[in-house]
Formats: structure tokens, sequence, C-alpha cells
């Protein structure tokens, strides 16, 4: 604790306080901590938003049934229960992919039929609402109908507003030629899903009017998956497909984005090695301002030689000088990274800095993991003791007679 005084004292001597070596070393670890900060809190909170927006719209498990004739949920269940070993739950979906028209205008959508009860405790949509109410039921002759933020900006629809959708199948008499069944729907509410081609296409309905558009209205596409550890998904997807095999085939939410995901890993490691440059460089500012420090103390380090503390205690003497330097300019550094992510979180609700058809979000949040800060910092202070240990060495071997000899 002596030594760690000591240190403490010879920082904020007078002489040293407003030295301008030592502030410019803080301020340069401070930014490229703050900058290592930010980086890792928005690749972070990019993988994070991505995949809280799949699960949120998609689930852990996506288990579709081929030639799904009847929808036998017990049936499904307990083929599931053999190969999902924790409690989950289920909701059965019917997906259809036809065209929208509205005002002149045509575009490709995704119509999903569900059940509101079960879908409920499979999917966390319901907060997502943004404008109107999540609500599936039929209003009067005209069934209710959620569309996503896109769509609705797009082709200017409101609550309240009615939209047609044209859903082609294949004839059955005529190769190469297709029939048609058009629905009306009423918009109960517009959601923001957070990935850009489902807000520009996806629309969701009641589970009964989803199947008046089937040519089979007993069918059903699949059911959707809740797991308690989402981290299993993978590993379920894997028995699924297996052991049950056909007619099942299992996709988890990795699987959404899975090449995403990756990359997201590997830029978060470039990323980090690049600016830790930065860090580097401003460890090694702190070194020179040592340097300096050690022959300030020539005559300090000879009383003290003198009064016997030997060779290790003088280096470990200036080491904690420059571990202090460290880890002032890595406080300073989380400081100012708070900030900076706090105005980033700020700028975004006011301008559109990501592009949605780029990086497949529309919002990214900022994600402050420990792994990551404790990574950050201790990475820092692993530099800085390192760029400070040649300077204590050197003060480590001065002769107490040379120190002083002036005196």
């Amino acid at each position: 604790m002596f030594k760690l005084w000591l240190a403490w004292r010879y920082l904020t001597s007078r002489q040293n306080r407003f030295s301008l070596t030592s502030s410019l070393g803080v301020i340069g670890l401070s930014i490229g901590v703050a900058s290592l900060f930010v980086s890792m809190a928005v690749v972070s909170g990019y993988e994070t938003t991505l995949k809280q927006n799949i699960i949120d719209v998609s689930g852990h498990l996506l288990v579709i049934k081929r030639r799904a004739e009847s929808q036998d949920m017990e049936l499904i269940r307990e083929e599931l229960g053999g190969q999902i070993k924790e409690p989950f739950e289920l909701s059965p979906y019917i997906w259809l992919e036809g065209l929208i028209a509205h005002g002149g205008a045509l575009t490709g959508i995704f119509l999903e039929g569900a059940v509101h009860e079960e879908l409920n405790k499979v999917l966390n949509i319901e907060h997502r609402i943004v404008e109107g109410a999540f609500n599936l039921e039929t209003q009067g002759s005209v069934p209710g109908a959620i569309i996503g933020k896109g769509l609705a900006q797009r082709f200017k629809l409101s609550v309240g507003d009615e939209f047609k959708v044209v859903i082609p199948f294949a004839a059955e008499l005529q190769t190469g030629s297709f029939q048609r069944k058009i629905k009306t729907f009423q918009v109960t509410g517009v959601l923001e899903l957070g990935r850009h081609e489902y807000n520009q296409r996806y629309i969701m309905t009641e589970m009964s009017v989803a199947k008046s558009l089937l040519e089979n209205p007993e069918r059903i596409s699949g059911v959707r998956v809740a797991l308690q550890n989402e981290d299993n998904a993978d590993a379920y997807k894997q028995n699924i497909n297996t052991h049950l095999g056909y007619p099942y085939w299992a996709k988890s939410w990795r699987d959404h984005e899975r090449n995403i995901f990756r990359a997201v890993q590997l830029e978060k490691f470039v990323i980090f090695l690049v600016i830790f440059i930065m860090v580097i460089a401003a460890c090694f500012n702190i070194s020179s301002t040592l340097y300096v420090s050690v022959f300030r103390r020539y005559a300090d380090i000879s009383i003290f030689k003198s009064m016997g503390f030997s060779g290790r205690q003088v280096t470990y003497l200036f080491s904690l000088q420059g571990l202090l330097i460290g880890f002032i300019g890595s406080i300073a550094g989380l400081i100012l990274g708070l900030i900076l992510c706090s105005l980033f979180l700020l700028l975004q609700t006011w301008f559109p800095l990501i592009p949605s058809e780029t990086y497949r979000v529309s919002f990214i949040s900022v994600d402050f993991r420990w792994e990551d800060i404790c990574l950050i910092v201790g990475s820092s202070m692993i530099i800085c003791f390192f760029a400070t240990l040649f300077p204590a060495l050197r003060g480590a071997r001065l002769n107490p007679v040379e120190g002083l000899r002036y005196e």
C-alpha cells in the first residue's frame, strides 16, 4: 500500500500534475479505449438486435412438416417431444406467398396465418405494434390483418384501410397455368419487425382466414417452437432432422442469418485488432512520459536505494505509476465511450444512420458485455505494464552515488 500511495503522490505532485506529456498519454489512451468500447458495444448490439428480431418474429425453432394434411398438434408435440429435451411451446402457422394490390400498385408479400392465443406463447411480437392493436379478429365481413411498417408506408395504409391480397396456385388440368384466390383485408395494426424484408412484405392474419386461401383447408405449413434455452436450438434442429427426418425439417433461429452472424464474429475480432493499435500507441506515449519521470527522480531513487530499497522494489514503484496512468485513461475512456454510445442511440432516433436494406435491421442497440469490457481494460493495462517496464528497469539500475552526485 505504501508503494501504491507513493506512486500516486509522484503522479499527482505539482511538477507532474499539469505535465503536457502525461496529459497527452492519458488522453490518447482514453480515446483508444473509448473507440474500442464503442466499436465492441455497437457490433455486439448489432448481433443482439438481429438475434432478438429473428426470435421475436420466427421463434427459436421453425419446424416444417411437408404434406401435413391435418392439424394434429398432439401428434406433432409427441413426435417433437422425443427430440427436444426441455419444456417447449408450439404454435401452428400457415405460410403463403402472394401479391398485395392497392392503389393501382402491386408487390410480393408473405401472408402468415396464426392462432393468436398460441402465438403469444411462442413469439414476442405484440410489443412491436407501432400503430393500432394486435388484433387478428374479423371486422364485420372483412378479416383483420397486421402488416409491416414498410408495407404500410409504401402503400400509404393506415388502421382501418382495406387492401386486397392475391394468392396464385397451379391449375390442376392445365400445366403451366395458374388460378388465383383474392381476399380483402382490413388493417388492424402496423408492426415494426426490425427486419427490412419483413417490414416490406409481411402480413399476418387469423389461421381460419389463411386456410380459406389454401387448396387444402386442412393443411398447415408447420409449427414455431419456443425453447427455454435459445442456445440449444441448433442441437435440437439437428436431432429433428437426423432422427425424425421426412416429413419433418427444422430450422433454428441462427439459420435465418447464419452467414451474417459468422461475419459479425469475424469483423468484431478484426475491428478489435485494428483499433487496439491506437491503445498501443498511447501506451508508448505513457512509456516516454514515465522515462522522463525516471530521470527527474534520480535523486529520489538514490535516496530510496540508500534507505534499503532493492532494484525490484524500485521497478515495482515506477510500474505502479504507469499502471495508474493506464487505469485512469481506461476509466476515462469507458466514460467517454458511454457518452458516445448514448449519442449514437439518440442520433438513430432522429436520422436513418443504418440502411436497413443493407444491414437487415432498422435500429441497432448497444450491448455492454462484461467480457468485452474486461478484455478492453485488461489488455490496455497489460500493454501499459509492458510499456512502463523498460523505464522502470532503467530506474532500478541507477547507482545511488550517481544520483546524489550533484545534490
